[in-house]
């Protein structure tokens, strides 16, 4: 089909940069990235190239959030076949092309974001989980600061814990809040942590510490 338009891809990546992808980027939020910045430059006039890159951006969205299902990757495959087959401009097209080559080189990880709600990259917010490092806390209080409330627990002297998972935490700023580095992001298993508030220094030691509960 003829282009309507001269629109250029300069700004998007390229198949190599997808193929070069590093671990802690996610396929997924790229792929939003990408159809997003295409529907923002593109001049409107074709359906494909203006309500497909909407689509394109509005599926990898929801899968990012945890609102995807499987059927999503079936229809964000046609998606990018029809714009590639429209052809519209080399901006729709290479966008396409891109989202495309994402879905297919990183199958797995697409499918586990929205089967098991797992993000390899943890940066999907609603497919990974926070919690507080228990050696390295030290009670200082900084994060149940920083976080709405009910969902840190712990006082002076007690390690905190992550009472409830709370996507607006999930940010770089509140990783940043506590000085000693101690919340970190997990997958679907977290690791060893009090499930309440005990003692700083005493989780993982002999006698139960562990199992020491106080509510802070």
């Amino acid at each position: 089909m003829k282009k309507i338009c001269e629109k250029t891809a300069e700004m998007l990546p390229t198949l190599e940069d997808i193929a070069k992808k590093p671990e802690s980027v996610c396929p997924v939020q790229w792929a939003a990235q990408i159809a997003h910045t295409a529907h923002e430059a593109t001049c409107g006039h074709g359906t494909f190239c203006r309500d497909g890159m909407y689509q394109l951006f509005l599926i990898p969205e929801d899968i990012s959030n945890g609102r995807g299902t499987v059927e999503d990757l079936d229809t964000l495959k046609e998606c990018c076949e029809l714009i590639i087959m429209a052809n519209d401009c080399d901006l729709s097209v290479t966008a396409a092309t891109l989202v495309k080559a994402l879905l297919e080189t990183y199958a797995d990880e697409w499918r586990s974001h929205i089967t098991r709600k797992c993000c390899a990259a943890l940066a999907c917010a609603a497919c990974y989980s926070l919690y507080i490092d228990p050696a390295l806390c030290d009670a200082c209080g900084k994060c149940k600061e920083a976080a709405p409330a009910n969902v840190i627990a712990g006082s002076a002297g007690m390690i905190h814990v992550v009472k409830k998972d709370d996507n607006s935490i999930k940010t770089q700023k509140f990783l940043s809040v506590c000085p000693k580095g101690a919340i970190k992001k997990c997958g679907p298993i977290k690791p060893p942590c009090p499930v309440d508030p005990v003692p700083v220094g005493s989780f993982g030691q002999n006698a139960g510490g562990g199992r020491r509960r106080r509510r802070g």
